[in-house]
């Protein structure tokens, strides 16, 4: 992670993951666009070599440690939500639908990080103290 640089691999990895989503979303339709197996498995693959692996040391690094029990907190809150979520919404819109939501908003997503995420490879904790203040 800290070779290639958190900033770039997770705009990278949620770029992946828009191009996975859609492939998701494009085989789930049935239309034979690829074996839906298959984009499940490229949508996992981006999403761990990327994003999955990069946000728990940026979080660690750029929040304050009495503070980070909150991070978890809310993370396991989203992740309730999500799985409370999933079921209706694809007997709703779809499996292909949620997908094309789901690359849809990483996409927004890319956006926020190459816009606002600071880069804070390679720096000590008082270097990114200072690039927060």
């Amino acid at each position: 992670i800290t070779r290639f640089k958190r900033r770039t691999c997770a705009i990278w990895s949620i770029g992946g993951d828009v191009f996975a989503a859609t492939l998701v979303a494009l085989s789930a339709d049935g239309n034979g666009f690829i074996d839906l197996k298959f984009a499940v498995v490229i949508f996992m693959f981006v999403f761990g070599i990327g994003f999955g692996v990069v946000i728990f040391p940026y979080i660690a690094e750029i929040i304050e440690a009495e503070l980070l029990i909150y991070t978890r907190y809310v993370h396991w809150s989203m992740l309730i939500i999500i799985s409370l979520v999933t079921k209706p919404a694809i007997d709703a819109i779809g499996l292909s639908g949620l997908f094309y939501i789901y690359a849809g908003l990483n996409f927004v997503y890319a956006l926020l990080f190459w816009k606002y995420m600071v880069e804070t490879s390679g720096l000590d904790a008082k270097q990114i103290r200072d690039k927060f203040t």
